[in-house]
């Protein structure tokens, strides 16, 4: 609970602690941060508990990670899509030549042809 910037600069130094020493000198007087460093004195105390949460957190990471990437792919084949879209609307407005629209969109003709096929279908 930090309640304002005297707390919230107790937390940083107690963050910054180098060693129990230090972080047992920064919680001194602060219940929460006697709490906390309670906590993460038992915490190291239990190898179990302490592999639980590396463990814990490294899931988290991992998650992050991997929804940043995933946001990543999708924000590219969207543009992707996107930009294969204009390519055909301008083709089928004759502003493109198949030859044309397919270079740009990085496809044979043949594959191209058969994008604009599946795209004419899919608004019918």
């Amino acid at each position: 609970k930090a309640s304002g910037p005297e707390d919230v600069m107790e937390w940083m130094r107690f963050f910054r602690g180098q060693n129990k020493e230090e972080l047992k000198e920064v919680a001194k007087g602060n219940e929460y941060l006697e709490g906390a460093y309670e906590d993460l004195v038992k915490m190291s105390q239990d190898e179990k508990k302490r592999l639980q949460y590396e463990a814990r957190e490294k899931a988290i990471l991992d998650y992050r990670s991997n929804m940043e990437g995933a946001r990543k792919r999708g924000f590219q084949r969207g543009m992707i899509q996107g930009g294969q879209v204009m390519l055909i609307q301008l083709y089928q407005k004759n502003r493109l030549t198949l030859e044309e629209a397919a270079e740009e969109a990085n496809m044979t003709v043949e594959e191209f042809r058969k994008l604009v096929e599946l795209a004419e279908h899919s608004m019918e």
